[in-house]
């Protein structure tokens, strides 16, 4: 069985990295499900976890600001408001085959290991396609989710 769990810290890091960062690669797409909850598509459409539609004026007032300031729709990789566990997030997404899955999940994790408070979640989608999000923390400033923005989307697409 595929199923990987681990948390970065501090103490864990190597020598001048600062994080506190997790990597979750789970077996199925239904048992990420209940952690990773959606509060928009991958088009900016804002819903409620796919059960209903809203307005940002429903939004937790963190995640406002993510949808505002941060969210882009012309990044290169689809991008989603997403909570992770009560923890709020802008998760740049794409989808692999397990050719180049291990790859991209390998550059996300060095990008992770870099940036605190950054995490990398996948999941098996089927037999041989995989899902990989990287998730850049709602407190983020502008000009640093940026840069993390770019980053994360080279490391995606290679």
């Amino acid at each position: 069985m595929y199923k990987l769990d681990i948390t970065y810290s501090w103490d864990d890091a190597e020598e001048g990295m600062q994080f506190t960062s997790f990597q979750k690669a789970w077996e199925k797409a239904k048992e990420m499900a209940g952690h990773l909850r959606y509060w928009s598509n991958g088009m900016g459409e804002l819903h409620c976890h796919g059960k209903r539609e809203i307005t940002q004026d429903d939004l937790p007032e963190t995640l406002k600001h993510v949808y505002q300031e941060l969210w882009n729709s012309g990044a290169g990789c689809p991008e989603y408001v997403v909570e992770y566990d009560g923890e709020y997030y802008l998760a740049v997404f794409c989808e692999y085959v397990i050719d180049t899955y291990l790859d991209a999940l390998s550059r996300a994790e060095k990008l992770m290991y870099r940036n605190k408070g950054c995490c990398v979640v996948s999941c098996k989608t089927d037999a041989n396609d995989y899902e990989l999000y990287f998730l850049i923390p709602a407190e983020t400033e502008k000009s640093e989710f940026d840069r993390l923005e770019k980053e994360a989307v080279t490391a995606l697409l290679g």
